[in-house]
């Protein structure tokens, strides 16, 4: 989305792009990671056991910031392990889809393919 502003003596002062789904929190994170001995700031309750999920989109290549949307992406899972009062891992994993897998240089995971779409995010 571009942004104007216009002085109120004159014509357009500035021109800037801007694209809040490519910048702070709705971020791509650039490929799988994994990071151990989170530090959890405040306290999770010794109680509170389990993974927390959650499969969303994340592109693997470059996006243009004119037409780029966050529901627009490969899907990617990402994944909190907590236990005892601790986080113990995070970990976020492209889903193996065939463009995945190109992009990757991966062999594509086997199955069914369905014309120029691909369910591997329906079967994670």
């Amino acid at each position: 989305m571009a942004v104007s502003g216009r002085n109120a003596r004159g014509p357009a002062v500035s021109t800037i792009e801007v694209n809040k789904w490519i910048e702070g929190p709705y971020a791509p994170i650039p490929g799988d990671v994994t990071a151990t001995e989170l530090e959890v700031i405040g306290e999770l309750p010794a109680e509170l056991e389990g993974r927390y999920l959650r499969n969303g989109p994340n592109p693997i290549g470059p996006v243009d910031p004119a037409t780029h949307h966050w529901f627009v992406g490969d899907a990617m899972v990402h994944g909190i392990r907590i236990r005892e009062g601790r986080a113990d891992w995070y970990r976020a994993r492209y889903v193996r889809s065939t463009a995945v897998s190109e992009a990757l240089g991966e062999a594509p995971a086997p199955g069914e393919r369905h014309g120029t779409f691909d369910t591997a995010n329906t079967n994670v």
